[in-house]
């Protein structure tokens, strides 16, 4: 089974030890591959919508997108954390998911091929309405 987790902060607070204890049961059976953001995918995404008009390379931050994207195609279960700042998440994860959504909302623009894999796993979160534990 791969497990990819995406953390919305480098901060290893209480979100942290959260989501370390949900993944106590999985680490002798799973494949765990972990994204802190922003380390992992420093730039934030400025609407410029290149990677729709000219193609995904031509992103500037292709590279690192590139390989979360990988890994969250691969993975059987996705984990998403973050710390809520004022009720929402942190802008870090709200860059890397509107990151992703560019494609799709502007698909019109983007040629056939471009931006598939990203739809793809982008349709798995949309109408789905994700479980909040608040202490």
């Amino acid at each position: 089974m791969n497990i990819t987790v995406i953390n919305g902060t480098e901060k290893h607070g209480v979100t942290y030890r959260l989501k370390e204890m949900f993944l106590t049961n999985f680490r002798d059976n799973a494949n765990i591959t972990e994204y802190y953001l922003p380390r992992d995918c420093p730039g934030f995404c400025n609407g410029c919508a290149s990677c729709t008009i000219r193609g995904e390379n031509t992103c500037k931050d292709a590279e690192y997108v590139r390989r979360i994207e990988k890994s969250l195609l691969e993975a059987d279960f996705i984990v998403m954390t973050s710390p809520a700042y004022v009720f929402h998440t942190t802008g870090a994860m709200k860059a890397f998911i509107l990151m992703g959504s560019i494609g799709q909302s502007r698909a019109g623009l983007a040629k056939p091929d471009h931006g598939n894999r990203r739809r793809e796993y982008l349709s798995r979160f949309r109408n789905f309405h994700l479980p909040v534990l608040r202490l």
